[in-house]
């Protein structure tokens, strides 16, 4: 029977599926498409829209994602947002400098990696460094700390690389 295979009812009832990560969760599931169905047939200015919209959803979506996985234990809120700023006024104009000085293919995988992935690794390194040389005394970073301010360092510059790519 239908009813034993998706138990919607008992799905609907019970407590721990309610809870706010849960539904947090299923909107996160469900606004993609939502999106898609209000944009409607796609002209180049919804496009770009969308891209963005994607981007900034996709990037809150997994930095919630990676917060729940890694569970950082020293990672504060100002802190991130410390990560967050110094990530988007360095990242983006350091990679493509580092990209145009190192005059940048996708030709070929070796070029490509030493011309364009380094360079944009490098700059995600620095947004962590800045956090380390402020937060290191007074919060003791654990290596897990480091791993998720690393990824949303990786996050953070997503929706500047999508308006780069439109440009």
């Amino acid at each position: 029977m239908v009813s034993d295979l998706f138990p919607v009812g008992d799905w609907i009832r019970h407590h721990s599926l309610r809870s706010p990560p849960v539904i947090l969760f299923l909107l996160l599931i469900i606004v993609p498409s939502i999106a898609l169905v209000v944009l409607g047939s796609p002209t180049k200015t919804t496009f770009d829209v969308a891209a963005w919209l994607f981007a900034a959803y996709f990037a809150l979506a997994w930095l919630l994602l990676l917060g729940v996985i890694i569970r950082p234990e020293h990672v504060t809120r100002p802190m991130l947002l410390v990560l967050v700023v110094v990530a988007l006024v360095t990242q983006v104009p350091l990679a493509l400098a580092l990209e145009q000085a190192l005059h940048s293919s996708s030709a070929a995988l070796g070029t490509s990696i030493i011309t364009i992935g380094l360079p944009e690794e490098l700059a995600k390194a620095i947004p962590i460094v800045v956090i380390a040389l402020i937060y290191r005394r007074s919060h003791g970073l654990l290596p897990r700390d480091y791993l998720f301010l690393g990824a949303v360092s990786g996050l953070a510059p997503k929706t500047s690389q999508i308006g780069r790519a439109h440009v």
